[in-house]
């Protein structure tokens, strides 16, 4: 269980990073990526939790793909998170159940919005 509560939050971590494009995000924001969701805000060791996630990133996406603006943040390599934008997006228009899935995705991703209604 501990493994997979893992890397749900390392991906919450990426996802975030990924969405920057390249700028920095800072601490905050990760954790708050990481957590936002919880009552409590996460657990008192959250800011070693997001540098643990962050060395398991650097590890799978190999030297010089995270970088770190010392004591405000992290930044991921612009092309990767490019590159992983389009995968995650791939993926999630592909796992859509119905065409009418697939257009709402493909309607939210062009920014036109939750509430656009879509043709099925």
């Amino acid at each position: 269980m501990a493994d997979t509560r893992d890397k749900t939050v390392r991906m919450k971590v990426l996802r975030r990073l990924a969405e920057a494009r390249g700028r920095c995000v800072t601490h905050d924001a990760l954790l708050f990526a990481m957590y936002g969701d919880r009552a409590d805000g996460g657990p008192v060791n959250a800011r070693n939790i997001l540098s643990l996630m962050v060395m398991k990133l650097r590890r799978e996406f190999g030297p010089g793909a995270i970088c770190c603006e010392h004591a405000f943040g992290y930044a991921l390599r612009a092309d990767l998170a490019e590159a992983y934008l389009a995968r995650v997006d791939d993926a999630q228009v592909v796992l859509a159940l119905t065409p009418r899935d697939a257009a709402a995705f493909a309607a939210l991703r062009a920014g036109l919005g939750a509430g656009v209604a879509v043709a099925a």
